[in-house]
């Protein structure tokens, strides 16, 4: 028998973007839906436009309140939801017309806590990028992800999966109101509690990228709200027995996070200097809980400058990478025969990444001059490649599943 779901969307001041959204909700091939619209006090257009939708279609519900946050809309959509399972999405994104339809299929044949599957990113100039990669030794296809899964740490984003709302009540799971970085620990916390779950590698989700009514462009004293989201989300995977497994893809996301974050959003010569400051410290600290071997790992899937500017901030001059010559020279100065053993067996296992560093310097010389390179052909050539892909978008070749 068939499952009703729920779509909860919060909406904030996006009257110019939102009608992709509910048509894509009201569109979509599966109709045992109620769609719940929370407007947090926006100051727009959107809460009309809503009241105009809600009008013609019954299953609709509609709410407003005065600016809470994202946290406070969803728990209230929580509150009101009827349907067996759950869905979120964003006011300026919009779902593949067949998502709800295969997602409550998947959930009830198969029994699951939660489907997880991928999306689509489009950016104001019409291009399309896949959302979700994984590092090179986790790949991941479709299939079941059991409770010993090594792979829940990836998950952080609501929005790319469906849910059971007796799991949700079960063990009473809500969003963290006043943080924007609420879906990391509701995600932490209802896969840790998960024995079961989907992993679908298809784009049923289109995110609108780098839009600027998004969160992800909040650059105030809220953007260290993502350390609160990290150490809550790592309490739930520990207190489940789920840590050790899933170490490794918890750190990955959180520091493609976290140092992307600080990269190319506090950069920028508008952002206030004590919120860079104390930013940087607190992500130097995380960077330090992690596992030295561990950190290496994950930093070998990053660009070579992001990996030497990230180890540069590890504490321990004997694992820092930039230090590594200093610290061989200083061993080979001062061990006996007594140390000889375990400075054989350290320089055995990780003089072979730290030897590959030693024309760092030059090598980012060499990068720099190839990328300046690289932009000028780019400027050349931009006009025309802007016009090739606007067409292609509008011709349709870059349309999601």
């Amino acid at each position: 028998m068939e499952k009703k779901v729920s779509v909860i969307v919060p909406v904030y001041n996006c009257g110019e973007v939102i009608k992709d959204c509910v048509d894509s909700l009201l569109n979509q091939t599966y109709k045992n839906t109620e769609l719940i619209f929370i407007d947090d006090g926006s100051i727009d257009d959107s809460y009309e436009i809503l009241c105009d939708y809600k009008k013609k279609y019954e299953e609709i519900k509609l709410f407003k309140q005065e600016n809470h946050g994202q946290a406070y809309a969803r728990n209230i959509g929580l509150k009101h939801a009827t349907g067996d399972y759950v869905m979120f999405c964003d006011a300026d994104d919009y779902l593949c017309i067949e998502a709800v339809a295969i997602c409550e299929k998947e959930m009830r044949t198969n029994n699951l806590d939660v489907v997880l599957f991928n999306c689509n990113m489009f950016d104001p100039y019409g291009n399309v990028y896949k959302g979700l990669f994984f590092p090179g030794n986790k790949r991941i296809t479709n299939g079941i992800l059991t409770e010993d899964s090594e792979l829940f740490g990836f998950f952080a984003n609501v929005c790319f999966g469906c849910f059971s709302m007796k799991k949700i009540r079960e063990e009473a799971i809500t969003f963290l109101e006043g943080t924007i970085y609420e879906d990391w620990e509701f995600m932490a916390h209802y896969l840790a509690f998960s024995s079961k779950a989907k992993w679908m590698d298809f784009a049923l989700y289109n995110y609108r990228w780098n839009w600027k009514g998004s969160t992800s462009h909040i650059v105030n004293e809220k953007c260290l709200d993502v350390f609160v989201a990290v150490e809550r989300a790592k309490k739930y995977f520990g207190e489940t027995g789920k840590w050790n497994n899933n170490e490794y893809s918890f750190y990955y996301k959180a520091l493609l996070q976290v140092y992307s974050f600080y990269r190319d959003r506090l950069s920028g010569s508008g952002v206030k200097e004590r919120i860079k400051v104390l930013y940087k410290n607190k992500m130097i600290t995380f960077i330090n809980e992690i596992p030295f071997i561990l950190l290496l790992s994950i930093t070998s899937y990053f660009g070579i400058l992001d990996r030497a500017q990230i180890l540069k901030m590890h504490h321990d001059e004997k694992k820092s990478i930039l230090g590594c010559y200093d610290v061989e020279r200083k061993l080979k100065k001062n061990r006996d025969e007594k140390s000889k053993c375990v400075y054989d067996r350290f320089f055995r296992i990780v003089s072979p990444t730290y030897r590959a560093t030693t024309n760092l310097r030059s090598r980012i010389i060499e990068l720099q001059s190839e990328v300046n390179n690289l932009r000028l052909e780019l400027e050349k050539n931009a006009k025309e490649e802007k016009e090739r892909e606007i067409l292609k978008h509008y011709l349709g070749e870059n349309e999601s599943i």
